[in-house]
């Protein structure tokens, strides 16, 4: 009969085994793009409106934001752009929400990992 403690330990090495790896930065993922090229990452970050389009009506002084706009979602960093596969912006030229993340706020991001000639991006994955 083996000792509860050499039982436990095994369980819990098997469960660090199982366990994710801490969320990397913008910095880390696009220093080495590569080593995650295809691969899930999960990265944090707090996205931002990619460049904004606008409609271009002339508003009157009743109302100012008459104008629809809109933008990617992405993770800005020294090294580039990560663009959000399946996030975006949208509102007027007053403001913009973004979804599925809130736009400057820090959140967790978790997707398949893009880089080729054009740039970066993350493909949310449905859950």
């Amino acid at each position: 009969m083996r000792a509860p403690g050499v039982i436990l330990l095994f369980f819990l090495l098997l469960l660090a085994g199982c366990s994710s790896p801490p969320p990397l930065t913008a910095e880390q993922l696009l220093a080495n793009p590569g080593k995650y090229e295809g691969k899930m990452v999960a990265i944090e970050a707090a996205p931002e409106p990619g460049p904004v389009r606008c409609t271009l009506m002339v508003c009157s002084q009743e109302n100012p934001c008459c104008n629809s706009c809109g933008s990617s979602l992405v993770i800005k960093s020294s090294r580039g752009d990560i663009l959000i596969e399946g996030g975006s912006c949208k509102g007027d030229e007053c403001s913009l929400s973004c979804s599925p993340f809130a736009q400057g706020e820090k959140a967790s991001i978790s997707g398949i990992f893009k880089a080729s000639g054009s740039g970066y991006a993350i493909e949310l994955q449905n859950e």
